[in-house]
């Protein structure tokens, strides 16, 4: 994992992190040519001596092709035929090159969560690229000016969120387990974090404000799941009780250390 949010606080990198990601070396440069130009000397460096170096000779250009598709589906349900369709490739050499990039620490599977409730829920991974400094880079964006239009602004932010809060779970619990939660009929909680018997479902918003609307996927989950707590993390600030269980957690909260998983 680069540096998470919550190592920068208090620290003038903290600003940049969203935009840039979390490489130490990307936050040391000052002006954002010097940091675009690491990360695309890094992204080649990666496909054409990196994976050769560790016996996986596959085509370099294929592979950042790839990489950059999954810019257009990130923190969606992954869809192997339709980029094995763009690719011209099968579906196989599509699931191999993804096993390479989730190996390599460079993409995360979210996968679906699955209980025994009286429902059908989708059975797809999500698919995320774990820096939003790499996926802003692949995607085309060179300055964080340009993030404040971008369609997927919203992802990104999800994305960087959920690397922060399953980091977190790793350091203070064992073993954690997390998933996504969705049924068939649309209802969906973006990231479910389960720690032995306990579970935690989290909704991101960008936004500092909440509809009711936007809390019916926590709710219908929290019912399903028999579940008594479950967080709003979106840029609000301050911490308050949005629904019965239901709390908001302001982002900056999180990256100050202040917010216990369970």
């Amino acid at each position: 994992t680069p540096l998470r949010a919550q190592e920068l606080h208090g620290r003038p990198q903290i600003k940049d992190r969203w935009f840039w990601g979390g490489y130490p070396p990307v936050l040391s440069l000052r002006d954002a040519r010097a940091r675009a130009t690491w990360l695309d000397a890094y992204v080649g460096t990666f496909l054409e001596r990196d994976l050769p170096a560790l016996g996986l000779n596959l085509p370099a250009q294929r592979l950042r092709t790839l990489w950059t598709m999954l810019t257009h589906v990130h923190g969606q349900l992954l869809n192997v035929s339709d980029l094995a369709r763009a690719l011209t490739v099968s579906s196989h050499t599509v699931n191999s090159d993804l096993d390479v990039l989730e190996g390599a620490y460079m993409i995360r599977r979210l996968p679906p969560f699955f209980a025994n409730v009286q429902k059908r829920l989708t059975k797809s991974p999500k698919l995320y690229i774990r820096d939003t400094g790499l996926l802003h880079f692949l995607a085309g964006l060179r300055t964080a000016k340009e993030l404040e239009t971008w369609p997927k602004r919203g992802h990104s932010f999800e994305g960087l969120v959920i690397e922060e809060l399953i980091a977190l779970a790793n350091d203070t619990l064992v073993r954690p387990e997390v998933f996504f939660w969705r049924t068939q009929a649309g209802a969906e909680v973006d990231l479910l974090i389960r720690n032995g018997n306990r579970i935690l479902p989290v909704e991101i918003k960008l936004g500092s404000t909440v509809d009711p609307h936007g809390l019916r996927g926590l709710q219908q989950c929290m019912a399903d799941l028999g579940l008594k707590r479950g967080w709003v993390v979106n840029t609000a600030g301050e911490r308050r009780l949005l629904a019965p269980g239901i709390e908001q957690v302001p982002w900056s909260a999180i990256t100050a250390g202040e917010a216990r998983l369970f």
